[in-house]
């Protein structure tokens, strides 16, 4: 599966919560699980630490979307991925999953969950735009894994 969100359209900003949010029914991928029952989940996007840079940017797999709520694949799944940032830090966050023990042959769907530590100065997630001022897309994919995983 593969998501791709912000090819050549408008510029849009998500501000982030102190809780874990699905920004956008948009921000989750639908693949089959292979044979293998194992597939990595990729995501990236970009991350503004906004004015303080004081807030601490986590991401999270969700198995509902937007309109449902949040809901945690796995607590293990939840993770710190930047700390500290400075002040207006632009960076493009990249971070992967590995998810095993699916039922190959099954259809799953699953989204992005965010949120900040602090909201002073104004965190926010961004994608998108056109020819002027364009940010990274918002992409998300599922890439089938084999049956042995070295843990």
């Amino acid at each position: 599966g593969y998501t791709n969100i912000g090819l050549d359209e408008a510029r849009v900003s998500y501000s982030m919560t102190t809780s874990y949010a699905v920004p956008t029914d948009e921000f989750g991928v639908t693949f089959v699980a292979p044979p293998s029952g194992n597939v990595e989940i990729m995501v990236s996007f970009r991350y503004n630490s906004g004015s303080s840079g004081l807030g601490d940017i986590y991401v999270g797999l969700s198995d509902a979307n937007a309109t449902s709520g949040y809901n945690a694949v796995e607590d293990f799944h939840e993770e710190l991925i930047r700390d500290g940032m400075g002040r207006n830090e632009l960076t493009t966050i990249q971070n992967y999953w590995t998810l095993t023990g699916l039922t190959a042959g099954t259809s799953y769907t699953r989204w992005l969950g965010v949120k900040s530590s602090n909201l002073i100065g104004s965190p926010t997630l961004e994608y998108g735009g056109s020819a002027t001022g364009h940010n990274p897309d918002f992409i998300m994919k599922a890439t089938a894994l084999p049956a042995t995983i070295s843990t």
